[in-house]
């Protein structure tokens, strides 16, 4: 055991300038406070306090400007919150520095300036409107679609720096209904734009419930600002108040950047190799976004049926594989144990069909461990955001490949195997043996290809419509699945079809420049 002595030891904390106070956020992050100026820089060295310093005296300079010269203290209804960058960072596409001039910088960071009697955040540079939302490509369409961004930016200002904190009756009763509302939309419609679940908001009116007005508790305000800023970014994100507000999670106000017809060729050919399954699931990932954002529910139900269709692939695997040990445990296919030379061509493809199965299993079992249906659709967590562009539609052409593996490896399988059974029934076989086989595959076949026929009209309808014109399908094939596709549709979708625009959004300047 250690002893620690304390004869010469001092208290670090005492250097610290005259006027700053060191707070620990509920979290467990350090953050300081001089009056109205808060940061998260570790204040106890000595360069990040110096320099802290000159930016405040800086920014000082600038509010003294921007007040029309008029000198004396700060104003006392803002707050000034500063985040210093060590200098081998990477440059970022903000505002992100402070400097005396161009050729002299005094250090690299970022800052904003809160309105605390407006709730909103500002700053005195021109700033690009993305960083209200860096993760997310939107457009300010207004002065209030921007002041809800700005007012988002205010409670996270809160929840970053709680102490001292007072959060009053009327706030906690506006919160209180917003999360009863919310949970009421999200547990009766599928198409709810709540960025939490039903069972997470009602875990969140109980927590709220429990503050007490007009407290100062950190913890308290940790949990007010977290919660009124994760709804007001839901605002912002579906044009909350504007002409256009995207009113439920089905279809989005911008364009979708899907264009099938022109994936790059090495997607085409493992597609193809998957026996098209990868464009199956290129398709759904293509559709977790709502024109420029990622719909996290749809993203839930997606994990869910990824493990649904690995955990399924895993049974029929197994059964091939027994299948396979068992046609291989047959006296006159096992060829009485003659060397592998003259192993005949029903045993080696009978084998490629066991090492194929194999590898569908381990594949579905590794994929399913990586993907687990976690239950947590915050919308700053999991799933990424950001839209569907150029880059991203490569990643989801790599993702689609991947996710399809398994299935590729069962449909090889399974082909590999029927080709085994069929040398069996043609090699050296007497004439009715051959008449029977070719008659149970050719219907094997055209059943098989009535299901896949149905498949293709469900994802291609108007070439369907054209084919079936042509040729004399069978009636259930020609009938209409519009009554199908009606009956499952989510009511809110349909009372809220006519209210989303489809065109582009006619938006202002992407660079801000607010008074104080």
């Amino acid at each position: 055991m250690n002893d620690i002595e304390d004869d010469g030891c001092s208290d670090e904390r005492a250097g610290l300038g005259v006027g700053w106070q060191q707070y620990t956020h509920p979290e467990g992050k350090a953050y300081f406070r001089y009056k109205n100026v808060y940061t998260d820089a570790w204040l106890l060295d000595n360069d990040n306090f110096n320099t802290l310093e000159a930016a405040v005296a800086m920014l000082r300079l600038q509010l003294i400007e921007a007040r029309n010269g008029k000198h004396g203290s700060l104003l006392d209804d803002i707050e000034i919150g500063i985040h210093l960058q060590p200098q081998d960072d990477v440059k970022t596409d903000f505002k992100d520095w402070f400097r005396k001039d161009r050729m002299n910088p005094v250090v690299k960071g970022c800052y904003y300036i809160c309105n605390m009697g407006r709730k909103e955040v500002f700053w005195l540079d021109k700033v690009d409107a993305k960083i209200f939302w860096e993760d997310l490509d939107h457009n300010i369409v207004g002065r209030q679609h921007l002041r809800i961004a700005a007012e988002a930016a205010y409670w996270e200002h809160i929840y970053i720096f709680p102490h001292d904190r007072t959060i009053s009756k009327d706030e906690l009763s506006d919160l209180s209904e917003k999360l009863a509302f919310w949970t009421f939309d999200a547990g009766s419609s599928k198409a709810s734009t709540s960025p939490y679940t039903a069972t997470e908001l009602k875990h969140f009116s109980r927590i709220v419930g429990n503050i007490i007005a007009d407290s100062k508790r950190p913890e308290d305000a940790c949990i007010v600002g977290k919660l009124k800023g994760a709804l007001l970014k839901i605002r912002f994100a579906y044009f909350f108040g504007e002409e256009h507000a995207q009113i439920n999670n089905s279809r989005g106000v911008f364009p979708h950047h899907h264009d099938p017809e022109h994936h790059s060729y090495w997607f085409r050919f493992l597609n193809c190799l998957s026996f098209y399954t990868a464009a199956s699931y290129y398709v759904n990932l293509n559709h977790l976004w709502i024109g420029r954002k990622m719909s996290t529910s749809r993203w839930n139900d997606f994990v869910i049926q990824l493990q649904d269709d690995w955990y399924d692939a895993i049974t029929p695997a197994t059964v091939i594989l027994v299948a396979n040990l068992s046609f291989l445990a047959i006296s006159s296919v096992d060829d009485s144990g003659l060397p592998p030379a003259q192993r005949s061509l029903g045993q080696i493809v009978s084998y490629i069909s066991l090492i194929l199965n194999v590898g569908n299993i381990a594949a579905s079992t590794i994929l399913a461990r990586q993907h687990r249906s976690g239950h947590h659709s915050s919308f700053e967590g999991e799933p990424p955001k950001g839209g569907p562009r150029k880059k991203q539609l490569q990643e989801l052409e790599r993702l689609a490949v991947i996710f399809s593996i398994p299935a590729t490896f069962f449909w090889w399988g399974l082909l590999t195997f029927f080709i085994s059974i069929a040398w069996i029934c043609f090699n050296r076989t007497a004439q009715p043996t051959r008449y029977t086989a070719v008659v149970t595959i050719v219907l094997s076949m055209f059943l098989l290809l009535l299901v896949i026929l149905y498949t293709y009209r469900d994802n291609h309808r108007s070439i369907w419509a054209d084919l079936s014109a042509l040729l004399p399908l069978p009636g259930f094939l020609t009938c209409s699945i519009s009554q199908k596709r009606s009956s499952s549709q989510d009511p809110q979708d349909q009372s809220n079809n006519g209210s989303i625009h489809k065109g582009e959004l006619q938006t202002l300047d992407t660079h801000l420049d607010l008074p104080v």
